[in-house]
């Protein structure tokens, strides 16, 4: 499918993957014109597309009946940017579906450099936990584990 963005006038080609494919039909065949099957998708009632301002609206209507707020569709966009992001999509990817100018503004617009840091402090293994250097006890002794009711991901006590 081809999109042409009305904030840039930049045009992108975007796959719809089977699921969405499904969901579209059913839309399509329950609640589309059946008088004019090229029609908008998403038409109002004059057969022109809704405004981005009307897709606000019903979305955020949609979520408030299904009792969910804080639904709009820039989060929607970017939930989409953050779950590919977790599922290991490149973040030149995201940044090149965001058509964003560079990696640092797609990391600040998802929020994922805190993530990445994270992971990092997290992961980090200095001596392997089985083995802690002399003198000192490894954090998973008998001894240590569950005194405090923590799971520490610190390796060695002094």
């Amino acid at each position: 499918m081809q999109i042409v963005e009305k904030k840039t006038g930049k045009s992108k080609i975007v796959t719809i993957n089977g699921d969405a494919l499904r969901v579209l039909y059913y839309y399509r065949t329950r609640f589309a014109s059946r008088e004019c099957p090229d029609a908008f998708l998403f038409a109002g009632p004059n057969g022109n597309p809704i405004s981005r301002i009307q897709a606000y609206r019903l979305i955020k209507k949609s979520s408030l009946e299904l009792g969910m707020e804080n639904i709009s569709c820039h989060s929607l966009r970017k939930t989409f940017g953050y779950h590919a992001w977790k599922k290991h999509t490149p973040l030149a990817v995201i940044m090149d579906i965001y058509n964003h100018s560079s990696l640092v503004v797609t990391q600040r617009y998802l929020g994922v450099a805190q993530d990445d840091r994270d992971r990092v402090y997290n992961n980090m293994c200095f001596f392997p936990r089985e083995r802690a250097p002399e003198g000192r006890q490894s954090v998973n002794s008998p001894k240590n584990s569950g005194a405090n009711g923590l799971n520490s991901e610190t390796n060695i006590i002094e």
